[in-house]
């Protein structure tokens, strides 16, 4: 199992515009877990539980096998090494560069070659409309190519999870066509996916194809029974 929530509690922070209960599901290779948010109200803590950054009150988190829980921090930011994620509103170290962001992750975690890592970053970032990679401090940056150089940073080095927070918001139709392509191949390659948004239409996406669909209501991950009904 790729990762895994067993009857899962986390209170309500400052942090989130409110807490989750009795989160039971879990995830294998290729799965994509699409989960309907309220409008206004994007703050879960789902991605931050699914990446071990928070520990539930009640219940487990598992990656890959692990506990959050259990791990060293040295173990916890390898396993974060191989998670991709992208953030619904900020995501980046004021302190480098756009590019430096990007690559940071694999430049830390592994023993690629960094000629290795720009190839393919570049690529990527080719492959959703970008003439290169982003230089320049974040907030010089404009905010469509930062969402898109999110989904760079979140697919470089082919992770075994990717968070997707409301990945699509202020991306224009030919980027996210391309995104949907990137998703689908690491699906194909075994991927597992959680997909955050407020749009009743990415459910019936058909370049999304979730496996589990379920809509928050208030601190209750509940099936989304009304999919076939919803228009909005």
């Amino acid at each position: 199992m790729m990762l895994q929530f067993q009857n899962v509690r986390c209170a309500a922070s400052d942090a989130y515009d409110g807490g989750l209960d009795g989160v039971d599901v879990a995830l294998d290779a290729g799965d994509l877990l699409l989960l309907r948010v309220p409008a206004g109200h994007h703050r879960t803590p789902l991605p931050d539980l699914a990446q071990g950054l928070v520990n539930p009150e009640e219940g487990s988190v598992t990656f890959s096998g692990h506990d959050w829980r259990g791990l060293s921090p040295g173990r916890a930011a390898a396993l974060r090494g191989r998670i991709g994620r992208v953030f619904d509103a900020g995501g980046w170290l004021s302190n480098l560069d756009v590019d430096e962001n990007i690559t940071l992750s694999q430049r830390y975690h592994t023993t690629r070659a960094e000629a290795d890592i720009q190839d393919e970053a570049r690529r990527l970032a080719r492959e959703f409309g970008l003439a290169d990679l982003p230089t320049g401090r974040p907030h010089a940056v404009d905010r469509s190519t930062l969402r898109c150089a999110q989904w760079v940073r979140a697919f470089l080095g082919q992770p075994a999870l990717l968070v997707c927070d409301h990945a699509a918001h202020e991306l224009e139709a030919p980027w996210t066509a391309a995104l949907l392509a990137q998703l689908r191949a690491a699906r194909a390659g075994g991927a597992a996916v959680i997909w955050l948004t407020s749009n009743a239409a990415d459910a019936r996406h058909p370049g999304l194809n979730p496996t589990l669909i379920f809509e928050l209501k208030e601190t209750r991950m509940c099936p989304w029974r009304s999919l076939s009904n919803s228009g909005t």
